[in-house]
């Protein structure tokens, strides 16, 4: 009934976009064999399929798997790398948190969920984030290896002292700042 429901009211709202495929496949929905899909009412919203409580917690969850991407981005970590995730839920999260492990486990590449309580201590180094959900953990140790990551900085800030190096000199060469504009 939800998926004739749903797919029901697409078609019809995508009749004006797509009459012909939309008119045919709307004859196939049981009991529309003989109706036009360009004859039917518009889908209408109805107060019954609005569910606020979930679309908070949905929107929660959500917001805790960018904040766990955007944490891996900011790290420069690689796509396929798993990582664990630690998570102090706030109140009234924890049953939604569980709930959600299979999309931290397919949409923020987490290899293992475990809930912490509030005042527990973590003995390792993490990245942290907070959300409406709660705190979440992610163990450094977990995302990067610490060698091959000073390696890279220290590459990193090594060309960055070079290219300000370039720079001094071209702006102690006459010549460069005579042929530069004034501005």
């Amino acid at each position: 009934a939800v998926l004739q429901t749903v797919l029901s009211g697409a078609i019809r709202m995508l009749h004006p976009l797509m009459p012909f495929i939309t008119e045919e496949l709307y004859k196939y929905l049981p009991g529309n064999r003989e109706a036009s899909c360009m004859l039917s009412d518009w889908p209408k919203a109805l107060d019954e399929y609005d569910f606020p409580e979930e679309s908070a917690k949905m929107e929660g969850i959500m917001d805790m798997i960018r904040s766990i991407r955007n944490l891996r981005v900011n790290l420069n970590v690689q796509a396929g790398h798993k990582a664990r995730l630690l998570v102090k839920p706030n109140d009234g999260w924890k049953d939604t948190v569980l709930g959600a492990e299979g999309f931290f486990m397919r949409l923020a590449n987490v290899s293992a969920l475990e809930i912490l309580d509030k005042d527990a201590v973590i003995g390792e180094k993490t990245v942290n984030a907070v959300g409406v959900a709660g705190e979440l953990l992610i163990p450094l140790g977990d995302l990067v290896d610490f060698e091959k990551e000073k390696a890279r900085l220290n590459k990193e800030r090594e060309n960055i002292l070079k290219e300000i190096e370039r720079s001094n000199g071209k702006l102690n060469n006459a010549g460069f700042i005579g042929k530069a504009p004034a501005a």
